[in-house]
């Protein structure tokens, strides 16, 4: 999905969201981007950077300013991520789950993220599950934000969820409680957009410096 409405929410959401709330224009030198690979080419040329890709995007912005030590994205598939390290060669990309790979890369001491982008294309009834399950372990670094994405209508969905159908779903999870508990906020507002097949939702959380 590398529509223009995806890329102003992501500027939106990501960027200026990061910028307004850290003082930052870039993400320090120390830190890192974390995101969900996704496609970065065109579709129909998956030898050519898509202007509309994350990467593109978060890069010439200067959000990330050295992607070659900071930018790390994840995919379980090998073909998508083979096509990444194709068109943009600078970045870390891995083929493996998210939460699994920032475990590793923890206990190998070669994470510090800045930002987190999980950008699911999930229901909330099951994105939340691992949105939450990532902000605990993501506790250990301070500060940090976790920007979550939620598909909210789509096909055979009969009506658009709610916002507060979103945040119904965090509350019932306890894994959201202890987030919470360890200094997790929002300010519990939603951004909605039209993606390429369905109505997402994004969702922005900032856990501080003690």
């Amino acid at each position: 999905m590398l529509t223009r409405e995806k890329s102003r929410a992501r500027q939106a959401t990501v960027i200026d969201a990061y910028r307004q709330h850290s003082g930052l224009r870039s993400i320090p030198h120390n830190r890192h981007y974390v995101t969900l690979a996704g496609l970065q080419s065109f579709e129909d040329d998956r030898e050519a950077l898509s202007p509309h890709s994350e990467y593109a995007q978060v890069t010439s912005a200067g959000l990330v300013p050295l992607p070659k030590r900071q930018y790390v994205a994840f995919d379980t598939q090998a073909e998508l991520i083979a096509v990444n390290k194709r068109v943009a060669p600078t970045a870390t990309w891995l083929c493996e789950d998210i939460y699994a790979g920032l475990v590793r890369l923890h206990a190998e001491k070669k994470i510090n993220p800045a930002i987190v982008f999980y950008d699911s294309m999930r229901l909330p009834q099951l994105g939340t599950v691992e949105a939450s399950k990532l902000m605990v372990f993501l506790s250990k670094f301070r500060p940090i934000m976790f920007v979550a994405n939620f598909i909210v209508h789509r096909q055979f969905v009969p009506s658009p969820l709610s916002n507060e159908e979103i945040f119904r779903s965090f509350a019932r999870l306890p894994a959201y409680g202890l987030a919470l508990r360890r200094g997790w906020s929002t300010d519990r507002r939603v951004y909605r957009y039209k993606g390429d097949h369905a109505t997402m939702a994004t969702v922005v959380f900032w856990l501080d410096r003690q």
